[in-house]
């Protein structure tokens, strides 16, 4: 009798010890997963890093200007390109937007255009080619430009329909527009 209940009790101690492993088993196979995928994704973001620093270089030269006039001239220009346009299509039935993304494809060529007949005897106006420097600080503004805050509330107050303000002249609609800019901000 006895020796069929240490054989039982090995037994259970057996498939115990079976169980334990079996949970653990089950908790590593995730933690596997996870490093193995990490692995995958750390190989892929190394392609990818390989891509980028063939395309861009690593290295920065500061002798390189960005903050140029020419820079700003574009930024601005763009800024307030990409303003009006988003803000006149706006009022379509099926509104959508301008990105910053078209300044960005036509501000290189534009930047070259004004590097090459920009005269090279005035450094501060033309400083030499258009650098990638430049052309970030040209993205950089062009991606703030949007539809001001205070337009729906001006065109809400002046149409007949709704509000009928006669009274509001383009100087009062501007100044509201810009005090109401510059709270959000």
């Amino acid at each position: 009798m006895e020796i069929v209940q240490t054989q039982t009790s090995i037994a259970t101690l057996i498939t115990d010890d079976e169980l334990k492993l079996q949970n653990r088993k089950d908790e590593l196979i995730p933690e596997l997963e996870l490093t193995q995928s990490a692995e995958r994704d750390m190989s892929c973001i190394g392609a990818i890093e390989q891509r980028i620093e063939f395309i861009v270089p690593q290295t920065d030269d500061p002798a390189t200007p960005c903050c140029t006039i020419r820079a700003v001239f574009l930024g601005s220009f763009w800024c307030i390109c990409l303003s009006f346009a988003n803000t006149v299509l706006a009022f379509r039935t099926n509104a959508f937007g301008i990105g910053a993304n078209i300044a960005v494809i036509l501000s290189y060529p534009i930047g070259l255009f004004l590097a090459a007949i920009i005269p090279k005897s005035m450094p501060i106006l033309n400083p030499g080619s258009f650098s990638v420097k430049e052309h970030v600080l040209v993205f950089i503004m062009a991606s703030c430009s949007g539809q001001p805050y205070g337009i729906d509330n001006v065109v809400a107050q002046a149409m007949p329909t709704l509000m009928n303000n006669s009274n509001i002249t383009f100087g009062h609609a501007l100044s509201f527009v810009l005090c109401e800019n510059n709270e959000k901000a």
